[in-house]
């Protein structure tokens, strides 16, 4: 196991395409200091087991639990984990709330499928995505008993003073962990090496995620981050450089999508341009990130008067070109 600026790295499985999710281990005099859980299932759990014992870790040495934000990669296992170690677990006040709002009260299964129809998505793929929502809950259940906290909260880790930023965008509520003193920065899913974070549209989420994204990119410009330790993958440097690529990213599909809509288009078909590498027999989840993502860009574009969107007779919402705005393309960062 790796040792990062005093984190040791805990790779945890998780039932997805990436395969894994960067969970973190820090000590303090209080005891240990556990970043993230993985989702809940049983190959989660003997990962943590394994890991706690390689590092002669009691379970009841685990002080705190902290959360970078609601996904169920990084908080699916924290009701377990709360159990087995007695530790508080710690979250942001709007992941409290999501996590309220999706999976408690089960909104995110009940709203999909009058999504997925406004927006165009094919039966089977609908079908497919909401018997994969349906039976979410196991993999974030039982729920914690919830500590919140909000930006400029401070925690003590490996002998420094990290502060919680809040970082929305790809997480309504998410929260990224810097050190002044070291550089370092506990980043979640905001920068995230070679692969770009999901980022992407849904009811009762924030009603603009990709603003609210490269927002936060450009808000931890103001931070030096020599370490970055990531969500997924691996550890790398100069968070400052990649912040700006991915807002360069950002950029380029925005202008991608424009030419897509010379002819009125459900976020579906552009979707499917987007991502044509994907098939009908993808993960679920990869479908449903595929078009909320899709309409993140759209709903960016139509708040900056490049593109209107009307419902047609048939229930499904339309995209089209606003050519007269066609001048206000320029760079967006």
């Amino acid at each position: 196991m790796n040792l990062y600026n005093g984190f040791y790295l805990v790779e945890i499985p998780i039932p997805v395409p990436l395969k894994t999710v960067n969970c973190y281990l820090a000590e303090s005099p209080l005891g240990w200091h556990l970043i993230d859980t993985g989702f809940h299932t049983e190959e989660a759990k003997s990962a943590w087991k394994t890991a706690l014992r390689q590092l002669h870790i009691a379970p009841r040495d685990i002080v705190e639990i902290v959360l970078t934000h609601f996904h169920p990669d990084h908080m699916g296992l924290a009701g377990w984990l709360q159990e087995y170690t007695g530790a508080p677990v710690k979250i942001s006040v709007e992941g409290q709330r999501m996590v309220q709002h999706l999976w408690i009260q089960k909104q995110e299964s009940e709203r999909f499928t009058d999504y997925a129809l406004r927006h165009g998505m094919r039966t089977e793929e609908r079908k497919k995505i909401y018997d994969y929502l349906e039976q979410f809950t196991k993999y974030v259940s039982p729920f914690p008993e919830f500590t919140t906290f909000e930006e400029g909260a401070t925690f003590q880790w490996c002998n420094e003073e990290y502060t919680a930023i809040h970082t929305p965008g790809h997480a309504d509520g998410h929260m990224i962990f810097y050190s002044a003193r070291s550089k370092t920065v506990l980043a979640g899913d905001l920068l995230l090496p070679k692969i770009t974070p999901n980022v992407g549209y849904f009811p009762g989420f924030n009603a603009n995620p990709l603003k609210a994204f490269i927002h936060s990119l450009h808000k931890i410009q103001s931070y030096p981050m020599d370490t970055v330790l990531p969500g997924h993958r691996y550890i790398f440097n100069n968070g400052n450089q990649r912040a700006k690529e991915l807002i360069r990213h950002h950029e380029d599909r925005l202008r991608e999508i424009l030419p897509m809509l010379e002819r009125p288009c459900t976020a579906q078909e552009v979707s499917g341009k987007l991502f044509a590498h994907l098939s009908g027999n993808a993960d679920p989840l990869q479908l449903l990130f595929a078009l909320q993502e899709t309409l993140a860009h759209l709903i960016y574009l139509r708040e900056e008067g490049l593109v209107t969107c009307e419902l047609g007779r048939d229930g499904v919402v339309v995209f089209s070109l606003e050519k007269s705005k066609m001048n206000l393309l320029s760079p967006m960062a």
